[in-house]
């Protein structure tokens, strides 16, 4: 029914001559849910959004953005960025970075390795005995053991905590200069529950976005009075 990457570039004519100007996306990165605000992956496009498998055969990714590689999604999508951007629209993702979902590559490792990860500083983790108890956005304040939306771990004078926070910039900076070119990345961010996280990441985050697009459009979901 077009609803996948292909699917946007073929709809593109269509939306111009509605007079469509941006394109809002709800999160388009790999996640396991329907609804895909339980990431897994930003570093890449969802695959069910484009070629089913690709980011599987994708071999040493780590956190360092000198290994993160692109898939064929990803360059499907970079595509439909390139001909919506020649067709006159600007492109905006859904940043869903407060938390992730459990299969997230970072959490995993947690599970695995507990105290020992690499990763163990990354999240709310409130009791390390198996099995550990964090804090997930989906079940609110009490540690839980199965909640589907881990957070990441909070830091009042960054807002996230080192790990996460350079995490989400990098990611940032992949999207809205694929290869460090801004003319082929996004145009922005909506920004899913910013409240939660303290505000002077948003402060860097905003710095960061602005210093690679200078336009760039960032929009906070915020429901209670600003």
């Amino acid at each position: 029914y077009g609803g996948d990457v292909q699917g946007l570039i073929q709809a593109l004519p269509y939306l111009r001559s509605l007079g469509i100007n941006a394109i809002y996306l709800n999160p388009m990165f790999e996640a396991d849910s329907m609804h895909k605000y339980d990431t897994s992956d930003y570093r890449h496009i969802d695959d069910n959004f484009g070629f089913k498998g690709d980011i599987a055969q994708l071999k040493g990714e780590t956190d360092d953005p000198s290994t993160w590689q692109w898939t064929k999604t990803d360059k499907l999508f970079l595509d439909f960025v390139q001909q919506a951007h020649q067709q006159g629209f600007k492109v905006i993702l859904d940043g869903v970075f407060n938390h992730v979902g459990r299969d997230f590559w970072a959490f995993q490792d947690v599970l695995k390795n507990g105290r020992s990860s690499k990763y163990a500083g990354w999240f709310d983790i409130r009791d390390w005995n198996p099995p550990i108890k964090y804090i997930a956005w989906d079940t609110g304040s009490e540690p839980t053991d199965h909640g589907a939306l881990p957070v990441f771990k909070k830091d009042a004078a960054r807002g996230l905590a080192d790990g996460p926070r350079q995490h989400v910039l990098a990611i940032a900076k992949r999207w809205l200069a694929p290869d460090g070119d801004a003319s082929r990345g996004i145009d922005g961010f909506r920004l899913d529950v910013p409240g939660d996280i303290p505000h002077p990441f948003w402060i860097e985050f905003r710095k960061t976005v602005k210093s690679i697009k200078s336009d760039a459009y960032i929009s906070g979901e915020i429901w209670t009075w600003a």
